[in-house]
């Protein structure tokens, strides 16, 4: 259809600059005029990420009101993201994946705000790994790891504690899962944080220990050198 495909060129677009922007940033460590365009290319992905995102909205709101009225029921601003109520030719890793993507930009580029909704919705749209099958669990896993660091972030460790504990329930269902395992690691290092936030330092001393360990056991080794910072830091 061509909403998919004016959908998939954007996305492109979206991936192309943020990339590149990417690349200037790191650029800009030797070469300070690289700073212009790495601000430039991010402008230039925001822009295009909230063009995929209000198509997809503005598709499914419209597809979701016509359900709605088929069932003599209200229109609303806001459709429910359960997965049913999708039009065909949007299919869930699809939509998913787009949020993911436009949620870790912002969320790296500083703008938690906007990351935040996005991954709540994409993890509605998953279910949160309720119909227990091994991709949606680790995946959802993932989505709970990005939304805990970015309670962390903004200071919110209630929300950062609960999605946390809620993650870590369902990356140990796949301990072999090699995203499980990730969000594993993520989840266990965000709880520490909240926990040294909190003030309770042994608290967090055996999340990071263990977040370590576990980082370290799968190669992870920028997991495991920041466990083993915030480790110390917590002695």
């Amino acid at each position: 259809m061509n909403i998919l495909r004016a959908l998939g060129c954007a996305n492109m677009l979206a991936e192309a600059y943020e990339a590149r922007g990417r690349r200037a940033k790191r650029r800009s460590v030797v070469l300070p005029h690289s700073s212009a365009a790495a601000s430039a290319d991010a402008q230039a992905a925001a822009q295009w990420y909230q063009w995929c995102l209000q198509l997809v909205m503005l598709t499914y709101q419209n597809h979701f009101n016509h359900l709605q009225l088929e069932k003599n029921l209200p229109p609303t601003s806001t459709p429910s993201f359960d997965p049913q109520t999708l039009p065909r030719y949007f299919s869930v890793d699809v939509i998913t994946s787009l949020m993911y993507n436009a949620a870790t930009f912002f969320a790296s580029n500083g703008q938690t705000e906007l990351a935040m909704p996005l991954l709540q919705r994409a993890l509605d749209l998953m279910r949160r790994g309720a119909d227990g099958k091994e991709t949606n669990v680790c995946r959802s896993s993932i989505l709970m790891s990005h939304l805990a660091n970015a309670g962390v972030t903004t200071g919110d460790l209630a929300a950062a504690e609960k999605w946390s504990l809620e993650g870590l329930a369902l990356a140990k269902q796949f301990p072999r899962n090699a995203d499980c395992l990730h969000s594993f690691v993520a989840l266990t290092y965000d709880l520490g944080a909240v926990y040294e936030a909190a003030g309770s330092l042994k608290s967090a001393r055996v999340q990071y220990r263990q977040a370590a360990e576990i980082a370290a056991t799968v190669g992870d080794n920028d997991a495991a050198r920041l466990a083993d910072q915030a480790l110390a830091r917590a002695s």
